[in-house]
């Protein structure tokens, strides 16, 4: 994602408002008065969160080595 492109579009009124997952690297792209919300990428970063993470991958991993097709594929 351009957020670049992203930050002019809502400031011009294009974009009613912008949402994203990681932190803002643009320090001259001042964000008072738009309409913007981020999170810094961690909302799983949590004892529960990582535990089911680590579980899928063990399933995943385990599918595949037993010949099946795991149940999350990107590419088929």
């Amino acid at each position: 994602m351009d957020n670049r492109a992203a930050y002019e579009a809502v400031k011009g009124g294009r974009l009613w408002g912008y949402g994203l997952n990681e932190t803002w690297e643009h320090p001259d792209l001042v964000l008072d008065g738009v309409n913007t919300i981020m999170s810094p990428h961690v909302g799983s970063d949590t004892d529960r969160g990582k535990g089911r993470m680590q579980r899928m991958t063990a399933v995943t991993v385990a599918a595949y080595l037993d010949g099946k097709t795991p149940q999350y594929v990107v590419n088929r």
